[in-house]
């Protein structure tokens, strides 16, 4: 399975192609000076093999427009067709207080990305031409998902997004903080997580895409005193209607592995 990871900028668009198998960077580049003379593509392969010219890109569709004939180029091509990209996503920097988590991206979705325009000026417009520029591309039945910066800090309390100034700014304007960078929080913490032994679904979920059907493999851990059968098949059954309810896809398995069993501190004391 491939994923083409996306980041599109004002002005323009970085771009990955994950070889889920191996987790490894089958291509990359870059499109600049989106809208402006003399832009500039550049494209990478695993191997070494690389496209590099001066064009002009008008928006971000002229853009997706290089990147997708460069995936399947005869020379500096990966894929043999673009029904190996299984599913797409995007970066995006401004999920305020509407997106809490990663989402499969629909009109709902694109909307409330569009209404945190003012939180984000420079960034969530252009990550929407980008959206709407790769559906224009690569069509609109290849699932594509939404990953905010801002997700990551989004059980922040009051007390630690509250700014001390006036609270009407914040009632006004929705002036607080919010947290950046998240997808980097997110990995590190993870990471820190293994090299220290400790527990963490930070890879817990894994899905195949085949047409309109998806497998979906998610690793949990049980907290002590509840029924692993029972709490398997409640995660089966939210897992399943939230995909099938957002995408319009048909869920054929969602495979629950327990990875242990969480102890509250109070259990571990010795009698």
């Amino acid at each position: 399975m491939k994923i083409l990871v996306i980041n599109a900028g004002s002005s323009s668009l970085k771009y990955q192609l994950i070889d889920m198998e191996n987790e490894s960077v089958a291509a990359k580049g870059i499109c600049e000076r989106i809208g402006m003379n003399d832009g500039i593509f550049s494209h990478k392969t695993f191997d070494g093999r690389e496209k590099n010219l001066t064009t002009d890109m008008e928006d971000h569709t002229q853009a997706f427009q290089l990147v997708k004939d460069a995936l399947i180029d005869d020379e500096v091509g990966v894929i043999q067709s673009l029904n190996e990209v299984a599913a797409i996503g995007h970066r995006v920097v401004q999920g305020g207080s509407i997106f809490s988590k990663s989402v499969l991206i629909t009109d709902d979705v694109l909307k409330g990305i569009e209404s945190l325009n003012p939180l984000a000026p420079l960034h969530n417009p252009a990550h929407v031409q980008g959206i709407r520029a790769c559906q224009d591309v690569f069509g609109t039945e290849v699932p594509q998902v939404a990953v905010f910066d801002t997700a990551f800090h989004s059980t922040m309390p009051p007390k630690s997004y509250t700014f001390a100034i006036p609270y009407e700014y914040y009632e006004k304007y929705a002036v607080r903080r919010y947290g950046f960078h998240g997808t980097s929080h997110r990995y590190v913490t993870a990471r820190c997580l293994e090299l220290l032994g400790k527990k963490t679904l930070s890879r817990g979920i894994r899905l195949e895409v085949a047409e309109e059907n998806v497998t979906v493999d998610v690793n949990i851990l049980v907290k002590y005193g509840h029924t692993i059968p029972e709490v398997g098949r409640a995660v089966q059954e939210a897992v399943m209607s939230s995909i099938e309810a957002t995408s319009g896809l048909t869920v054929e398995a969602v495979n629950v592995n327990v990875g242990g069993v969480i102890f509250d501190k109070e259990t571990r004391k010795p009698q």
